[in-house]
């Protein structure tokens, strides 16, 4: 395996008030892979123009805004040419700025591709800071870039530790700026820390480009659907629960031990884990402690209605209020359940949606964003739960699917394609992974 190489960068500021924003690309060769951070100052509509561009740039990747002060996308192409051309439009006159990456690698003279994930922070304080970002298939050499949009004439004095060759270009006091810069590294994710810079509103990037090695392509580099590739951003664990062998995370992260777990070989994707309603469980120990933001997204087959049946639960000491737990409440309810705790008897506890104890699979995904928390079943949205508080979890909470402290509340039926997020999946990306009713498995495509 080889690393993804930085081939030339571009940087630079328009500070001219304008709606077109023509792009100088650095030199590039067909195949190469183009990423482009654009950045403009206020809250506009940012458009690639296809009559300058062409078609080719759909791969647009992430969107951020900073309130009404900054707006930023990021978009990436296959290069098929010598000359590619690249213009934005914005909805109304605006400066901006833009860092460009052309990126290249070999590996023995084999073709290799990249995938490219993306992840996006905001702030109005010094030291504009990346998110951890992580990596698309387990350890892998990785290229990251860090990327920083600042309001004003604000750029990095210096780089996140063991990042490279910083670039900087700055507009004027009524614009915005541009830093960056990127670092090889072999692992599972990177956190890379934060820029030095003076105060400012800021958006930063982390942007993930992963090779692999195989057969020969087209070109040495290859998309995901980045329109999915925000699904990866924050993305914790995922359990496809395809082998009853243990539960295996897709991200390499927390492997689970399974407790009589019989195989479903009609999952809603593939295989799935069955569950017995007495005895059988996976335990994964002492993880998953999420303090502020989450999601959990999960396909339910549940076969009795006889009481309250736990689906994932990492709230095990119930006396001290503490943990949060996926349920489907008994009859006659039925409904999903999403449970809250910090630890001082304030927590939330609410249900939503149709009775989905019926033997056939619905998609239930809870999300919380540290104010407010939702439900959703089979893509439909609960109403917004206010519940601003931060969550508390006891030493001896174990994060389990199936499992409950009570007998009586163990899972009946079947459980597939369980994913955590560290923050709130949006609206989209519910929909994307509910996928019209047909599911859709890591690594999203």
């Amino acid at each position: 395996m080889a690393f993804p190489l930085v081939k030339s960068t571009g940087i630079g500021v328009n500070t001219s008030d304008s709606t077109s924003h023509p792009i100088v690309l650095p030199r590039h060769s067909a195949g190469d892979l183009i990423v482009v951070i654009f950045g403009v100052d206020g809250n506009p509509t940012i458009t690639v123009d296809t009559d300058y561009s062409g078609n080719s740039w759909t791969g647009i990747s992430a969107t951020a805004h900073n309130g009404t002060t900054l707006s930023s996308i990021v978009v990436d192409k296959i290069a098929s040419s010598s000359s590619e051309l690249l213009q934005f439009n914005t909805s109304s006159p605006e400066q901006s700025c833009h860092s460009v990456y052309v990126i290249t690698g070999t590996n023995n003279n084999a073709a290799i591709y990249a995938i490219v994930s993306v992840s996006s922070s905001t702030g109005t304080s010094t030291n504009f800071d990346p998110p951890t970002n992580n990596g698309y298939n387990g350890s892998q050499d990785y290229l990251w870039l860090a990327v920083g949009i600042a309001d004003g004439t604000t750029v990095a004095s210096s780089a996140p530790t063991d990042f490279i060759s910083l670039s900087t270009s700055a507009g004027t006091s009524t614009g915005v700026s541009t830093s960056g810069c990127y670092r090889k590294y072999t692992g599972l994710y990177l956190d890379p820390g934060p820029f030095t810079s003076a105060s400012s509103a800021w958006i930063a990037y982390n942007i993930n480009i992963e090779p692999y090695s195989g057969v020969q392509f087209m070109f040495p580099f290859r998309q995901v659907d980045l329109v999915l590739g925000s699904l990866f951003n924050g993305l914790v664990s995922y359990w496809k629960l395809d082998s009853t062998a243990s539960a295996t995370d897709s991200l390499g992260v927390y492997t689970g031990t399974n407790t009589n777990i019989s195989n479903d070989d009609s999952g809603k994707i593939s295989n799935a884990y069955a569950f017995n309603g007495t005895s059988s469980y996976v335990s994964f120990g002492d993880i998953l402690k999420l303090t502020t933001a989450m999601s959990i997204s999960i396909w339910v087959k549940l076969s009795s209605t006889a009481g309250e049946k736990w689906a994932i639960e990492n709230a095990n000491d119930i006396d001290t209020y503490k943990g949060f737990r996926i349920t489907v409440y008994g009859s006659p309810i039925n409904q999903a359940g999403f449970l809250l705790q910090n630890g001082v008897d304030d927590n939330l506890d609410f249900s939503y949606g149709p009775n989905i104890a019926d033997g056939i699979w619905h998609h239930v995904v809870a999300t919380w964003n540290g104010t407010t928390a939702y439900l959703y079943v089979d893509n439909s949205k609960s109403t917004g739960q206010s519940w601003a508080h931060t969550m508390a979890y006891c030493t001896t909470t174990k994060f389990n699917l199936g499992k409950s402290i009570y007998n009586s509340n163990y899972w009946t039926g079947s459980l597939d394609e369980v994913g955590i997020w560290n923050r709130a999946l949006t609206d989209t990306e519910v929909s994307q992974l509910y996928n019209s009713g047909s599911g859709r498995s890591y690594p999203f495509s």
